[in-house]
């Protein structure tokens, strides 16, 4: 490791050892993602600016199998990096870990120990029941004490029935809620000791970094989160993410004293986010807090949303009990709304039509059986005069082409109340796989505004993936999103700049001839974005070269030692038969994954056990990324024969044959799925080396695959893989299997190879073409190694 002046330079080495990895996979990240850092200077070994690194891998989560044991979910290679070069530890934002890591790793204790206290009661239970001692904690800290002592002391829980009444002179709906959801504890000191193990748990967090203030609001991201699994479920309410919540408060800006209302507002994540935007902007802290107004669906929701926005000291009228806004409309509801915004469930097919007047909608009856339109309308028809709406539309909602819903967003797009439409990111939500837009309307356009601007955000880099696989809005596209909007929103009609490859504006006319379809895709120009012809290809170039050089250095020992195994490799007169066989499973344990009956479902927790399918076993490796993963416990108990030893074969047993895997070290204790087949040996001179590649000469692979049955699904069994007869190994089978594994690695590096020059390729044909590079002109210092000089 180098400094230059203030510079901390490293090299890949001193990267991987750094953040736990192998060399390999630095080389494969710095090939595989564009964003990697570039060297710094032409040195060699290439140099590195070790921040520039921290940065990048501080948006890079480690996956389950690669955690050490302090490792929680959410924990980032950044992280690792950083605490061994002692580097500044990362803005939590940045990250993607911050206080979320910290409640996950502290929190999921808790919420494991609340799953057996509450045996009977359902994940959405337990979420409104945590909270609401959750908000009595932090609402009234004396009487929490005071609970605490009751418990210490052995007395009964009169303490906290006199915690929940004290709240009726605050809010008499937040009394209902916490009647309703605490009323049904067991009157018994066991509620007594669930207090005391929430106290320990959130007690540990001021020590991980979360002030004591912002405890109350991160427990309730912590049990939002686990409560999401539950509204996977059809007809539950979308969770919106933080991230997406923020974007839709930050695009319409919230003043404090405006009126906001959420016509579905599910747990409140969009009314909290929009709450928590105009409290920013008060000038007096002494002022009251607005009133924030919601409809939820479902009792459950009603109660979840009632909870956090009180545990964010944020009023909320709700109502007094679920409603459905489609088809109450205005029930309850005292005028109209400065802020719309809502996230309603996609295409519904019984949203209610027929409970609706027909004259109720101001741009036409929306169709029976797709509520998207309905919901649009519904938002505009409870906005002021000046009012604007922000709504969570499937992409779907832009582009139907019936002509009932061309003419309702030919009608809005005619009247300027469509501002923007903004088509977001992949895997933004949980419950939904559709694609996802926002869309912004606009009262305040009259006379209308003769443009609509449409931005293009689903190619902009998401951030860190969050614990449960899904993708979030990084800070770079949420200010890209909202930088654009406010910068058109300010200028002059036609006089707007777009930004290349993302946002576009269209005319009302242009609209028109598109049949109203409102896809943001549509309306950006068809043209390749290539690089600017300012923009230097030199280092990267450079890169690759380096990368190229390294990889020729690499496959030419391999082929001498190849060279060299071949001439010690002589004939052998003794034929297999000669040799002995026998049949496989009488030196072999051969054993079919689990039945379809012993399923468990997915555990997010940090110490899950990975359970293998088919797709990770890919060009004869085991995958470690996006594994199905299970409880550790369950799988010990459920799953005790299906563990997985070193030196054990996974095989699958479906499809192509061949698919197999030696099992590692580090696969210790992996459980394997029912498709797959385990094989270990038993017999003294059977490695599982000898088997491995045995099993993949092409004679077996003939035999097996005729030994598989299935009309549309090929399967093979267990009793086959026994009945196979094998040969005993040659006695040069150590030198055999080294020059297999030498052919294996020689293969794979010709691979990685084809693969730099083909970047390579595309990198200089699209800068020669923008002229960022031109024939002529040397973008590196030597010339190409000659086993890819032809290729280039």
């Amino acid at each position: 490791m180098t400094g230059e002046g203030a510079e901390q330079l490293v090299t890949r080495e001193e990267i991987a050892s750094a953040a736990g990895v192998t060399t390999q996979a630095v080389s494969n990240w710095a090939r595989r993602y564009t964003n990697f850092p570039h060297p710094v200077g032409r040195s060699s070994p290439q140099r590195f600016a070790a921040v520039e690194v921290a940065i990048w891998l501080d948006t890079h989560t480690i996956d389950r199998p690669r955690r050490r044991p302090d490792e929680t979910s959410g924990s980032t290679f950044g992280h690792r990096f950083r605490e061994s070069l002692r580097l500044p530890p990362a803005d939590a934002a940045a990250s993607g870990a911050g206080h979320g890591a910290a409640s996950r790793r502290l929190l999921s204790p808790l919420w494991q120990q609340l799953s057996t206290m509450w045996d009977s009661a359902s994940t959405g239970t337990r979420a409104e029941r945590l909270l609401a001692l959750a908000y009595l904690r932090q609402a009234d800290p004396e009487g929490w004490a005071a609970l605490r002592r009751s418990y210490a002391q052995g007395a009964d829980i009169a303490q906290l029935e006199a915690m929940m009444k004290a709240q009726h002179v605050h809010s008499a709906g937040l009394w209902d809620v916490l009647r309703d959801v605490l009323g049904s504890l067991p009157p018994e000191p066991r509620i007594l000791h669930l207090a005391g193990a929430i106290e320990n748990a959130l007690g540990t967090l001021p020590g991980a970094g979360v002030p004591e203030a912002e405890i109350g609001p991160v427990v309730s991201q912590y049990v939002l989160d686990q409560d999401a699994e539950e509204r996977r479920r059809p007809g539950s309410d979308f969770v919106t993410r933080p991230t997406v919540a923020r974007l839709v408060a930050d695009l319409l800006a919230p003043r404090p004293g405006e009126r906001i209302y959420d016509p579905c507002c599910g747990s409140g994540e969009l009314l909290i986010a929009a709450g928590l935007r105009a409290r920013t902007g008060r000038a007096e802290t002494s002022e009251p807090e607005q009133v924030l107004h919601g409809q939820a669906r479902g009792a459950h929701s009603w109660r979840m949303a009632k909870l956090i926005a009180a545990i964010h000291g944020l009023p909320a009228d709700l109502g007094p009990g679920p409603e459905n806004a489609l088809r109450h409309h205005g029930t309850g509801l005292l005028g109209s709304f400065d802020v719309v915004l809502t996230n309603p469930p996609f295409n519904q097919k019984d949203w209610g039509a027929e409970f609706v007047r027909s004259d109720r909608w101001e741009f036409g009856q929306p169709p029976r059986d797709d509520g998207n339109l309905a919901w649009l309308q519904h938002c505009l028809s409870v906005l002021d005069e000046r009012g604007r709406a922000t709504v969570i539309m499937p992409t779907s909602a832009a582009a139907k082409t019936k002509p009932q819903q061309q003419r309702i967003r030919g009608d809005m797009v005619d009247a300027g109340i469509v501002r923007c439409v903004i088509a977001l990111p992949a895997k933004l939500f949980s419950e939904s796989p559709v694609g996802v837009s926002l869309w912004v309307l606009d009262r305040r356009t009259r006379p209308c505004r003769d443009e609509v601007l449409f931005i293009d955000a689903t190619r902009l880099e998401t951030g860190a993936v969050a614990h449960d696989r899904r993708h979030q809005l990084s800070d770079a596209a949420h200010a890209t999103i909202v930088g654009a909007y406010q910068t058109w929103a300010a200028s002059p009609p036609g006089q707007y700049v777009p930004v290349d490859g993302v946002t576009a504006t269209a005319t009302v006319q242009k609209i028109g001839q598109l049949d109203y379809r409102l896809e943001p895709r549509l309306y950006l120009p068809m043209v390749p974005q290539f690089a600017s012809a300012t923009e230097s290809v030199t280092v990267t170039a450079h890169a690759l070269h380096e990368e190229l050089e390294e990889l020729n250095h690499r496959v030419a020992d391999a082929r001498e030692t190849l060279r060299r195994l071949l001439t010690e490799l002589g004939p052998d007169s003794s034929a297999a038969d000669s040799r002995g066989s026998c049949e496989l499973g009488t030196i072999c344990d051969v054993k079919t994954g689990p039945s379809g009956r012993k399923y468990l479902p997915r555990s997010r927790e940090s110490d899950a056990v990975p359970l293998l399918r088919p797709p990770d076993i890919n060009k004869h490796r085991i995958a470690t990324d996006d594994l199905y993963m299970i409880d550790r416990a369950a799988a010990r108990k459920d799953l005790a024969q299906y563990l997985l030893q070193p030196g054990d074969i996974v095989y699958s047993r479906i499809g192509d044959s061949g698919h197999r895997a030696i099992v590692e070290p580090d696969h210790e204790g992996w459980a394997f799925g029912t498709a797959l087949i385990r094989l270990r040996p038993t017999a003294d001179w059977l490695s599982a080396d000898y088997l491995y590649y045995y099993l993949g000469t092409h004679l077996v692979q003939d035999i097996l695959a005729r030994r598989s049955v299935g009309a549309t699904v090929r399967a093979l069994s267990a009793d086959s893989l026994r009945r196979l007869t094998i040969p005993r190994p040659p006695h040069n089978t150590d030198a055999l299997i080294t020059y297999l594994a030498k052919c294996d690695e020689v293969s794979e590096i010709s691979q990685r190879i084809g693969e730099v020059v083909t970047r390579l390729r595309d990198l200089l044909a699209d800068h020669s073409i923008a002229g960022a590079a031109r024939p002529g002109t040397s973008v590196v210092s030597e010339p190409f190694p000659a086993t890819v000089r032809n290729a280039v």
